[in-house]
């Protein structure tokens, strides 16, 4: 399955830096929850997984067209299961057709009572089996997660969830808590926590991007986020928000290359 859809990239998507910023790539691909719901409406979806490449072309487009930059995003259905979802979402440039991102995603469906995962009912099933994309993709290991979670974490922030952090199914949506982990960063960086950051980290343009959620998060929870920087590799930063004790998400940031001289 094929669906297309134009955006323009805005002045209102930038950081003080001048470029497109990670939030605002997420909330781009936010289509992709639009797309999961048309296909199945009569559950809500959950993101379970979502794992990103952005390719420094699009950091670089987005500053050179201060106003706009139209693009398209294109999203492929890759597989159906009992009650999920496989997607793949690129985003490209209207004109050369050029990819300037991608994002892999699962969707989970739930009984929205419940919270419990609820079955893709067999007639929205078979029609969606018989339009998968005809060359499926797998989910690609862009950062390892949970194998890397032994290391102990850096630094710990407290965030509190508002409204504002919500999607339409009433949780903690993706942008958000990418939002909340690049300030929760920033706090680090500025108390010198962070041996190979030492500037606004939206200074630096995220090139890879892995997430995995365990369990929701709702307004006015209190979030623990524990930041670490990879033992291996001195770009990449990993993030594990808790909730009352309980692991509600994973989260992995490759930057593109920060310094070059200073790693």
């Amino acid at each position: 399955m094929l669906r297309l859809i134009m955006l323009l990239i805005g002045v209102h998507h930038f950081v003080i830096v001048g470029s497109i910023s990670l939030c605002a790539i997420a909330k781009l691909f936010r289509c992709n929850r639009v797309l999961a719901a048309s296909l199945a409406p009569t559950s809500n979806g959950i993101i379970s997984r979502s794992e990103y490449e952005i390719s420094k072309m699009l950091y670089t487009r987005s500053a050179h067209y201060p106003l706009k930059l139209p693009v398209i995003i294109r999203c492929d259905l890759l597989s159906v299961g009992s009650s999920s979802l496989q997607f793949k979402c690129s985003m490209h440039d209207v004109q050369s057709g050029e990819c300037y991102a991608t994002v892999w995603f699962l969707v989970v469906l739930i009984d929205a009572n419940t919270r419990t995962p609820a079955p893709l009912p067999e007639n929205i099933r078979s029609n969606l089996l018989s339009v998968i994309s005809p060359k499926p993709a797998k989910f690609p290991d862009i950062v390892a997660r949970q194998q890397r979670v032994t290391s102990l974490p850096s630094c710990q922030h407290e965030v509190k969830v508002v409204f504002s952090d919500l999607d339409d199914f009433g949780h903690v949506n993706n942008a958000a808590y990418l939002r909340m982990c690049l300030d929760c960063a920033m706090l680090s960086i500025q108390n010198g926590h962070l041996k190979h950051f030492h500037d606004d980290v939206d200074q630096h343009k995220a090139s890879k991007v892995s997430v995995l959620y365990v369990s929701e998060a709702f307004v006015n929870d209190i979030l623990d986020v524990h930041i670490w920087e990879d033992s291996h590799s001195g770009n990449t930063l990993h993030f594990q928000v808790k909730r009352s004790n309980a692991v509600s998400c994973y989260i992995s940031i490759e930057f593109h290359q920060l310094y070059d001289a200073k790693l």
